[in-house]
């Protein structure tokens, strides 16, 4: 970019509790390569006082500069539109204090405030997914404190028609941004795909053996990566493991990796189908994963099962491509367009297509090398230098 333009950033979706994982892990890599491709625009970075941030240990350069806001998130005796206001006032303040040409709000869904667009300043937002209007009744209906979540989500949808540009991170996240807003601009809805880290791809064998060994796993196991809430549908691929151990009795067993929460009835029911489905001995969790251990696990596998039923990306789909990891996942939402040709896709809402996936996964050697080979080629696709420069290009655009 030939000009130096002001770029405010609004950084608090990435001290949610998306801290460690989809937004906060985002906004690390992103922030990791502007700090180191870009020296001609200034960045003006906006936290909430008090709060960790994902880029907490990122070194910044001299055009990169920090804020702290320290707005309430609760007060007794104040109310939700008072503490609205008065985030919209000292945002409004900071931005314009700053000079920005454009302000970019890093959260759609996560921020309980109620955002207003300042005037005069092009303002952009990313949105990951619509995950909790596609599956409102596990989000809202069912859900506690349901019905004040989904106002304030319709909240959010209303702001967001308003804005200047919609990033998603899929084409299959915008065509689901514009089934709940259509009256949005298709042309001002811009992809910018995710990246996966250069680690994924040359996996040291000394880092494989220390891991299989801390994890205490024995190699060719099949692998998930992820949450246990519904839309994720690892219940249903437990039952489909169970009936694929018929078909074929020497399958591997499933490791699991991931933060749970024991407590969580979705965790609870999870164990009772294991204990249920005599699966104790074959299902193996092995909790949260660091990320210095993460491509090591997939290399380890025997493929990776990602049956989830919508995602906004997928990135364990891409980062199991870049560490040769061959992949089974679902044939709808994002998965097809992360994967191309190279994995073998199932019907997420069929137990019996599931467990044939599964079986075919485990016997067909030539299919999982090729998938390896092919998968291999595809990841190149899915860059962070190329996020970070996509970004860089819609922040020009905007502004010219």
């Amino acid at each position: 970019m030939d000009s130096k333009f002001k770029i405010a950033i609004d950084m608090r979706g990435t001290q949610t509790y998306s801290l460690h994982r989809g937004i906060g892990t985002l906004w690390r890599e992103i922030m990791i390569r502007l700090a180191k491709i870009d020296s001609e625009n200034n960045y003006l970075l906006i936290y909430a006082k008090d709060f960790p941030a994902s880029d907490d240990e990122v070194l910044y350069p001299e055009n990169f500069h920090k804020i702290y806001i320290n707005v309430p998130f609760f007060r007794k005796k104040l109310s939700l539109s008072y503490l609205w206001t008065l985030d919209n006032f000292v945002l409004e303040r900071v931005v314009k204090k700053f000079g920005a040409d454009v302000l970019m709000h890093t959260t759609f869904a996560e921020l309980w405030f109620k955002s207003k667009k300042i005037k005069g300043i092009p303002t952009v937002m990313w949105v990951y997914d619509m995950i909790p209007f596609i599956f409102s009744r596990t989000y809202f209906d069912k859900a506690k404190y349901g019905r004040l979540k989904k106002i304030f989500m319709k909240k959010k949808l209303k702001f967001a028609e308003k804005l200047d540009l919609i990033i998603t991170i899929s084409v299959a996240g915008k065509v689901d941004f514009l089934r709940f807003v259509p009256s949005y601009p298709e042309d001002k809805v811009i992809v910018d795909y995710l990246g996966v880290n250069p680690e994924f791809e040359n996996v040291p064998k000394l880092l494989v053996d220390n891991t299989i060994k801390k994890f205490a796993l024995t190699p060719n196991y099949i692998f998930y990566l992820g949450g246990i809430d519904p839309r994720k549908n690892l219940h249903r691929a437990i039952e489909a493991y169970s009936i694929a151990l018929k078909m074929r009795a020497n399958l591997p067993d499933i490791v699991i990796a991931g933060k749970m929460d024991e407590k969580h009835k979705d965790y609870v029911s999870l164990m009772q189908k294991i204990d249920e489905l005599g699966l104790d001995e074959r299902v193996k969790f092995i909790g949260f994963v660091p990320d210095d251990l993460l491509p090591a696990l997939y290399f380890a596998a025997s493929f990776l099962l990602f049956p989830s039923l919508c995602e906004g990306f997928g990135l364990p789909v891409a980062e199991a491509m870049t560490a040769g990891c061959p992949v089974l996942t679902s044939n709808l939402s994002s998965m097809p367009e992360v994967a191309g040709k190279c994995a073998l896709f199932i019907d997420p809402h069929s137990t019996k297509s599931i467990a044939d996936g599964i079986v075919k996964m485990c016997s067909d050697n030539e299919l999982r090398e090729k998938l390896k080979k092919c998968g291999k080629i595809q990841a190149q696709n899915f860059n962070w230098e190329h996020t970070a420069k996509n970004l860089i290009d819609i922040v020009e655009r905007m502004v010219k």
